[in-house]
């Protein structure tokens, strides 16, 4: 069992049930299987926060010192289009009635508000 990708969830089973005595179930070694993975390589996630905090920690203790970070986006080279989306929420009050809100994107992939706005329950009446 040396490598976490190259064990099987049937190997894990077999070895459990010949050296322990113990029958588990697939779910169980499958889930094992994912917390040794996560104990051996880490959280990625976590690492990577870490690291920011890394380079502002270098920067309090030693000022004189430059820190940068360089970043790539991993995955598709196409700029992303422009977008903007809408959406709506019936509102559940005494008065009732659909938020509306619009929303856009800028290239750092982070959404805004463009505009809201509150009408009455969706009727014909109301589209004209």
């Amino acid at each position: 069992m040396a490598s976490s990708n190259g064990v099987k969830i049937q190997d894990i089973v077999y070895e459990i049930r010949s050296n322990f005595s113990i029958g588990i179930t697939i779910s169980r070694a499958w889930k094992a299987k994912q917390i040794a993975k996560a104990l051996i390589e880490g959280d990625v996630v976590k690492q990577y926060i870490l690291l920011w905090r890394y380079s502002a920690e270098l920067r309090i203790v030693n000022f004189v010192n430059t820190c940068k970070i360089n970043m790539e986006k991993v995955g598709a080279i196409i700029q992303p289009r422009p977008f903007i989306g809408v959406d709506e929420c019936h509102l559940n009050t005494k008065y009732g009635g659909t938020l509306l809100i619009v929303v856009g994107r800028d290239p750092n992939d982070k959404y805004y508000p463009l505009a809201f706005g509150v009408c009455e329950t969706e009727t014909k009446e109301s589209w004209r």
